[in-house]
């Protein structure tokens, strides 16, 4: 794994231990309420809302997702470069064709 991986990894790790820290908070906070475990974890989910839409959201912001783009991009860009180098160039030139030179149009 690359150093720009792991570096990605773990701040995806590290924004989902967060929005898990946040919904356990309000889970303790409603349970102290008196409010039942399940109703409280029911409650806490609901206002907490999608928990993938508040990741990408939360990832968006932080502006990550801009940056991991780029670096895939630039993955695409340099397998197809390789790929390109190491086919062999082809000589498109009229005169290796034979004849008098000209390509024929």
């Amino acid at each position: 794994m690359s150093l720009l991986s792991r570096l990605f990894a773990n701040r995806q790790r590290e924004l989902e231990e967060e929005i898990q820290s946040h919904l356990q908070m309000a889970i303790q906070d409603r349970t102290d309420r008196g409010e039942s475990a399940e109703q409280a974890e029911a409650a806490a989910i609901r206002e907490l809302g999608n928990f993938v839409r508040v990741n990408d959201i939360t990832r968006e912001t932080r502006g990550w997702v801009r940056l991991e783009r780029i670096v895939q991009d630039l993955k695409y860009a340099l397998r197809h470069l390789k790929q390109f180098l190491r086919k062999p160039a082809k000589i498109v030139n009229g005169s290796r064709r034979g004849g008098n030179g000209h390509s024929g149009f």
